[in-house]
């Protein structure tokens, strides 16, 4: 008998059916926004990078597909390893790294000549990392020098080595190794501690950014806060922009194909992406997407719940942490919440790093919630096989 294709694809199929969806969101978005980009670079050449991101996503696809075949025991094994793998790359980011606006945020892979954002592969390395760390010491999870100063090393050496190049990225793993710990049952009190330092961290951050070199990296960041706050002087003209575009999109927007502010807005296809969908789908485009990614936070709730060890369960809460946060402080961005930030819309900006790091995230939860459903039937099948045969007469 042939297989189906959800045959093939085991775990949660909820999950597999929201990554397709926003797949195909992420097709029509690109090929919309990428417009003028392919007019600029290619003469007109609108297929560009629409293919380009399709090949992307046939990669991502392929990769989640073989991550998730992978039982979970061996990535937490595997979980110290990427974390110091992510130590050197980090290292030589800021070195020897490709650099924009004062950034030093890509190397460039030998051979095939493509930049790689090495924050990316930190985050997930650190979360896989955290997550094995917690799950290890459950013994000792409330003392202060055998459980939690033990844990926080690896976090803040980690953000403290993205930083300098990416602040919005070193705050959002920040706050999402936070939340890991408290889901892991590390003591409130030490993380309330911990919080107060990083006020004190953060104020005297903001101090130095206040007196700093406008031409600096933290010159971009003071910059990017002043305009964000200051109302009377016309705020962020990205910020200006995507708010345009999201104000002209209406209940129902103008249409797939005909964004204005695409040919305005700096980097439509992937910082400022959701602005884009609303401006073509309206609201009623927002709420999909929004109501895609609560589905996927629920799912992936589901599958924490499930769990019977601690490891596995804080693998998956870790993924689903780092996701979520990422897409709603994208989403944030783009309406005026926050700061302009440059996070992406996972699986719906282009972006090849971003693409590839998101579906091995989602293939790690997958490979958990394989696992969970091998281990169930095996556990039916052994309840099956040790039921007495009401056919069985041999002891009457």
């Amino acid at each position: 008998m042939k297989k189906g294709i959800f045959d093939i694809l085991q775990g949660d199929k909820g999950v597999w059916v929201i990554v397709f969806l926003l797949s195909i969101i992420s097709l029509l978005a690109v090929y919309s926004s990428t417009g003028t980009l392919a007019y600029k670079r290619f003469g007109g050449n609108t297929q560009y990078f629409l293919m380009r991101h399709f090949m992307f996503m046939v990669i991502s696809f392929i990769i989640m597909y073989f991550v998730h075949m992978v039982r979970y025991t061996m990535l937490l094994r595997l979980s110290k390893l990427f974390f110091y793998i992510s130590i050197p790359l980090l290292i030589y980011t800021m070195v020897g790294g490709l650099t924009l606006n004062q950034a030093s945020r890509w190397i460039t892979v030998p051979f095939i000549n493509l930049s790689f954002q090495t924050s990316d592969f930190a985050k997930l390395s650190l979360m896989l990392y955290l997550a094995a760390l917690i799950a290890s010491r459950q013994q000792t999870i409330g003392d202060f020098n055998k459980g939690f100063r033990r844990l926080i090393i690896p976090v803040v050496f980690i953000c403290g080595l993205i930083l300098p190049s990416d602040f919005s990225t070193a705050a959002l793993l920040f706050v999402s190794a936070v939340v890991l710990m408290y889901i892991g049952r590390v003591k409130i009190q030490h993380l309330l501690g911990m919080a107060g330092v990083a006020v004190v961290a953060l104020t005297l951050f903001i101090l130095v950014a206040m007196v700093s070199d406008s031409d600096s990296r933290i010159g971009t960041w003071k910059n990017r806060i002043e305009n964000f706050v200051d109302d009377e002087g016309g705020g962020n003209f990205q910020s200006n922009q995507a708010k345009i575009a999201i104000a002209s999109g209406g209940l129902t927007g103008k249409g797939l194909g005909h964004s204005v502010q695409r040919n305005i807005l700096p980097h439509p296809y992937s910082d400022f992406i959701f602005a884009i969908v609303i401006e073509e789908t309206g609201f009623a485009g927002a709420f999909l997407l929004i109501g895609l990614y609560l589905i996927l936070f629920f799912r992936t709730a589901a599958i924490v719940r499930k769990c019977k060890r601690v490891g596995p369960a804080l693998m998956v809460a870790g993924m689903m942490i780092l996701m979520v946060i990422q897409a709603f402080v994208h989403m944030a961005v783009s309406v005026g919440i926050f700061p302009v930030t440059g996070q992406t819309l996972p699986f719906v900006s282009m972006g090849g790093t971003s693409l590839l790091i998101s579906s091995v995230q989602m293939g790690i939860i997958l490979s958990v919630s394989r696992s969970l459903q091998q281990d169930n039937k095996k556990r039916t099948s052994q309840i099956q096989n040790t039921e007495p045969d009401e056919n069985d007469q041999s002891d009457i």
